[in-house]
């Protein structure tokens, strides 16, 4: 295929990933989690003159500023809301990713695999999971990308790569905390270069580089909370639960769902085949060796990414409680991997295509290894983003802005009957209420270990509700963590308020003695 055609085929993938993302977010708008309302909140105040400060007016600690200050950016030069910004920017953003992509793939593999790593960037499950919520791993996973192209595109990092490369990962440091998985990899990278004291001064100056901002917000947290990264309880997993759901769901992304059980095996063998396609190739073809050295560089490269980051997430995730790792948190991995991947398989045809077999065998076994790896990259994701964007255009997005949360009748009467002003508010679903009402409601009273809920529960006795009178809106639909309406009856008068058809509203007194 001519150079040109991979171009416009790259650019339309580009644009196609707007659409996408755009279609999918088309009905009520992004995604909306609990972060997502945080990453709003914070912005629609940036933006207001009231710095970084939370929905309840509490400092924002509890994640880093980059991404609220792009979409407070985006109202104060557009006059767009943080809502809907937030649904153009990480549209344009995943678009930039998988153009950025497809030039890396453009540059380093031969024309088919272009188009078929570009299509399997494009429909990756990850990327448009994350793209079409209001989340800040959009633009972390770009400015990975990013930090990984320049360092592929280089076969030695000189001062000025060194300088780029501090820079994108402080950006991505301010995006997400987990971006020091960034600042391991690239110090790791520059240390094993040749020339000790050039090294040395490099890795100096990219730690300085790429710290320094973050390191000024972490002490600008302790300051405002006595914490790093805000208040965070113990993990409820365990090494082995995460190692767990880490592999499954990477494996979810390229394999289908009968054959998970047999995951082990297909990537045993899979494993094995590049392993001994790699001895043969660097024992018996000692004209490529140069080139194979120069393709296993940055197939490595890109792979001690995905095995820093990978590391540094299981064990957060075992010794800090936040979500089960899940394809979101994983997502910064997916795009290097498919590269990865690609890059492999195309160093892999090329060993092939000088071996000793007959033209027309090697033909055929060339075009039957390129669809079956094609049917392996394309067909479980690209159904995955067929059913998911489906889903979102009749169902919404996720989280608050979809059908069942937009439709309840709980939300709709609370817009209408608004609480009285002095009266505290306590929800199991605190961040739609607000979200949806504009209420400043808080949390109900929630439990920190199952085994423990009587000395937990015993703890509020006397503590909660704070006011003299209080209103509990407790809806139907399950949060787990949360103490039941039952038990929280046992250390307060509750008294049903109304009924509705997806929850119910109490008033809350303290019990008397």
């Amino acid at each position: 295929m001519k150079k040109s055609a991979l171009v416009i085929f790259v650019i339309s993938l580009t644009l196609s990933a707007v659409f996408l993302i755009l279609y999918a977010t088309s009905t009520y708008g992004t995604g909306i989690s609990p972060d997502s309302v945080g990453y709003i909140a914070v912005a629609r105040n940036l933006a207001d003159g009231n710095g970084f400060t939370d929905y309840q007016g509490n400092a924002f600690v509890i994640q880093p500023p980059l991404f609220p200050v792009a979409l407070a950016s985006i109202e104060l030069f557009s006059g767009i809301d943080p809502e809907e910004g937030a649904r153009f920017f990480n549209a344009l953003v995943a678009a930039c990713t998988v153009g950025l992509g497809g030039f890396v793939l453009l540059r380093f593999v031969r024309g088919p695999l272009v188009v078929l790593g570009g299509l399997a960037i494009l429909f990756s499950t990850p990327q448009i999971a994350v793209s079409t919520y209001a989340w800040s791993e959009p633009l972390f996973n770009l400015l990975v990308l990013i930090f990984l192209t320049i360092i592929i595109s280089h076969s030695r990092l000189g001062r000025r790569e060194v300088v780029l490369l501090g820079f994108v990962t402080a950006l991505a440091c301010l995006t997400r905390y987990i971006g020091y998985s960034l600042v391991a990899t690239g110090l790791i990278l520059i240390l094993i270069q040749r020339g000790g004291r050039t090294k040395l001064t490099n890795s100096l100056l990219f730690g300085i580089i790429s710290v320094l901002p973050i390191g000024i917000w972490l002490i600008r947290n302790w300051i405002l909370s006595s914490t790093l990264f805000g208040p965070r309880a113990p993990s409820q997993y365990s090494l082995l639960d995460n190692l767990y759901y880490t592999y499954s769901k990477i494996s979810g992304w390229f394999l289908p769902d009968r054959l998970l059980p047999y995951r082990w095996i297909i990537f045993a063998v899979i494993a094995f085949g590049i392993l001994g396609a790699a001895v043969y190739a660097f024992v018996y073809k000692k004209p490529t060796k140069a080139a194979f050295i120069r393709e296993i560089v940055r197939s490595a490269q890109l792979s001690l990414f995905i095995m820093v980051y990978t590391i540094f997430l299981i064990v957060s995730s075992t010794t800090t409680a936040y979500d089960r790792i899940d394809t979101r948190l994983l997502s910064p991995i997916s795009v290097p991997l498919i590269i990865v991947l690609v890059l492999v398989f195309d160093v892999a045809l090329k060993w092939f295509e000088n071996s000793k077999f007959r033209s027309s065998l090697a033909s055929i076994i060339r075009i039957s290894a390129i669809a079956l790896f094609a049917l392996w990259l394309l067909v479980v994701p690209t159904r995955d983003i067929v059913h998911s964007v489906r889903a979102k255009v009749d169902q919404g997005a996720g989280g608050y802005n979809s059908r069942s949360w937009q439709q309840s009748d709980t939300i709709k009467y609370l817009r209408t009957h608004l609480p009285q002003e002095d009266m505290a508010i306590y929800s199991n679903w605190a961040w739609i209420v607000f979200f949806s009402t504009g209420i400043q409601a808080k949390n109900a009273p929630k439990y920190h270990n199952s085994e423990k809920l009587a000395d937990d529960l015993s703890t509020l006795e006397g503590k909660w509700p704070e006011n003299p009178t209080s209103y509990l809106i407790y809806f139907d639909k399950e949060r787990s963590g949360y103490f039941t309406v039952d038990e929280l009856s046992t250390i307060a008068d509750i008294s049903l308020m109304i009924e509705l058809s997806d929850g119910k509203i109490y008033t809350a007194l303290p019990k008397q003695p």
